[in-house]
């Protein structure tokens, strides 16, 4: 899989693709274009990553042209990369046309699909929030971290864990970063869940994936004029909007 998973994200995005107006390197990227449209990713430090050329230079090119950074070893290249690819897949207009859910900020995937973990092993990918309190107590449950905390396991646990689940829950962040085809691989015969504001709604990812868990920026000027660029879009209410999309 590995590269040909980025190259059916990237072919989806026409050549002629709206043009960049402006581009926020942080915590969580966003790319904006001249059609009205926003994307985001989270931009996970490892390593030196500097500011580059090519991110400075995006402005007031294709699309397209950034998205193709997805695939740079510098991971804030890579998130301005993955936050261009959802500011084509990322829409309104293109979430509507999958069929999306809203949903409420105030109950996050794992609640939602609770009753089905009841009594299951289950993975996830990432420290999300209340884990422990929520989804813990009605099964099996496993969390990988690239930097563990207590309870976690090493990321590397992948290789051993992933193959005998019956659900993966994987972070978005896991494309910037080039460990998603893996984790998708590893996870064939478990149900999975990709989660998190920097997956695009691809229908491409239905393949690997029976939900996708993100959110859509309704308003990109409310993010642009916010001061913090380390602040998740996901709790700009007025900005942005949790969607689920299912197969």
């Amino acid at each position: 899989m590995m590269w040909s998973l980025y190259k059916k994200l990237l072919e989806g995005i026409p050549e002629d693709s709206p043009v960049i107006t402006s581009v926020r390197p942080g915590l969580w990227t966003m790319v904006t274009t001249a059609q009205g449209t926003a994307g985001v990713a989270m931009f996970l430090r490892q390593g030196e990553c500097p500011e580059t050329d090519a991110i400075r230079n995006a402005v007031g090119h294709p699309l397209r042209q950034a998205a193709e950074l997805v695939t740079s070893w510098n991971f804030l290249e890579a998130a301005v990369g993955m936050a261009a690819i959802n500011a084509w897949y990322n829409t309104p207009q293109n979430a509507k046309n999958m069929g999306w859910q809203e949903s409420d900020p105030e109950t996050d995937i794992f609640e939602q699909y609770l009753p089905e973990l009841e009594g299951k092993k289950v993975a996830v990918i990432g420290r999300f929030p209340r884990l422990d309190t929520v989804v813990a107590p009605h099964c099996t449950l496993s969390v990988l971290e690239r930097d563990p905390g207590p309870g976690d396991l090493p990321d590397s646990a992948c290789e051993y864990i992933l193959p005998g689940q019956d659900f993966v829950f994987i972070t978005g962040s896991a494309f910037a970063n080039k460990t998603m085809p893996r984790l998708l691989e590893l996870s064939k015969n478990a149900r999975v869940i990709l989660t998190g504001p920097s997956v695009p709604l691809a229908d491409c990812l239905f393949e690997h994936a029976e939900c996708l868990a993100s959110s859509v920026v309704f308003h990109p000027e409310v993010l642009s004029n916010h001061e913090d660029a380390g602040i998740p879009p996901n709790r700009f209410h007025h900005s942005s909007r949790f969607v689920l999309v299912r197969r």
